[in-house]
């Protein structure tokens, strides 16, 4: 099984790290573009940003609890459940999905742990890239 808390703070990191690049990258876009639209659209942009930073922990925890991983005659399946998303609302839920990967296709299985890097936003992408 999967180590959810580990998987929990590791994902709110993450999406912490692409909102501030996010922001930076459209305030950076609002004042080169049009001075004017600078002053009301970095605010409105920054607005819009951290809204879902309230429901950000939550929303990764629904994520990270429901996806199960287990070996089957088949093979491997990856199945993660119907899960709630966004507000938490009904309406937003997202639907329940499920892989398996046959043992006859799996030729090679590599495994790589990062290591030497000093950045945390170098890790976190060489860790998503692999």
């Amino acid at each position: 099984d999967f180590d959810y808390p580990l998987m929990e703070d590791f994902g709110v990191k993450w999406r912490l790290v692409k909102m501030v690049f996010f922001s930076l990258y459209c305030g950076f876009l609002s004042f080169v573009s049009l001075h004017q639209f600078m002053y009301y659209g970095v605010f409105i942009i920054a607005i819009i940003n951290s809204f879902p930073l309230c429901f950000l922990r939550r929303n990764v925890r629904w994520e990270a609890y429901s996806q199960h991983l287990c070996v089957t005659r088949d093979g491997i399946r990856f199945v993660q459940d119907k899960r709630k998303s966004c507000l938490g609302w009904a309406c937003a839920d997202k639907g329940k999905t499920s892989k398996t990967v046959p043992f006859d296709k799996i030729t090679d299985c590599d495994i790589q742990e990062p290591a030497g890097n000093t950045c945390i936003f170098v890790t976190m992408y060489s860790l998503l890239s692999r």
